[in-house]
């Protein structure tokens, strides 16, 4: 029969479960795995709460070592491990919450742009039900032309530029009247 003395006495208490055989390996091995741990996460207080988790995990399973260098190792590699677990889990989520705005932002562009070509349609619907001269009229002016420069192509009066700008707006609110109430209610 083996001879117990020392830390083989203390490695029999502790895989027994003995209270004061886990405090003992609590409190010499706590903070050298704590400063293991942060130097893989460079946050202490994870480290913490993983070298927190090891030895709950070590007291609940109650492992037995047949030496200290096994239960150092097993300490040490336990805690690399779940060190490692925790920064790829932390990558995964990363990631996702980067995909995620990529995809929130271009999901709005999408819809903005899906807005902005049924804003068009609609607009260029109701410039279509102007008369013919004030569609030009309206065209060119969304082409940027001044009324002067409208007034010289179409061979009509400023003044008629004018009268057919006005008449535009109006018609073409009137038009719009539904749409209007659409893109406000959505929230533009």
């Amino acid at each position: 029969m083996k001879d117990f003395s020392g830390d083989d006495i203390w490695l029999k208490e502790l895989s027994q479960g003995k209270e004061d055989a886990f405090s003992q390996l609590f409190e010499r091995y706590y903070t050298p795995l704590v400063i293991f741990a942060v130097s893989y996460l460079e946050d202490e207080e994870m480290a913490r709460d993983i070298v927190q988790d090891v030895f709950l995990s070590l007291y609940n399973n109650k492992e037995i070592f047949s030496t200290i260098s096994k239960l150092k190792a097993y300490l040490y590699t336990f805690v690399k491990n779940n060190c490692l677990n925790y920064i790829r889990k932390e990558k995964v989520k990363d990631k996702y919450i980067s995909y995620t705005l990529y995809i929130d932002k271009d999901e709005d562009l999408f819809w903005d742009k899906v807005l902005e070509e049924e804003v068009y349609y609609y607009l260029y619907k109701a410039i279509d039900k102007l008369p013919p001269k004030a569609r030009q009229v309206y065209l060119l002016t969304m082409d940027g032309l001044k009324n002067k420069e409208i007034a010289e192509q179409l061979n009509i009066s400023i003044e008629t530029v004018r009268s057919h700008k006005k008449n535009n707006k109006r018609l073409l609110k009137k038009y719009l009247e539904g749409l209007v109430s659409i893109i406000y209610f959505i929230g533009l």
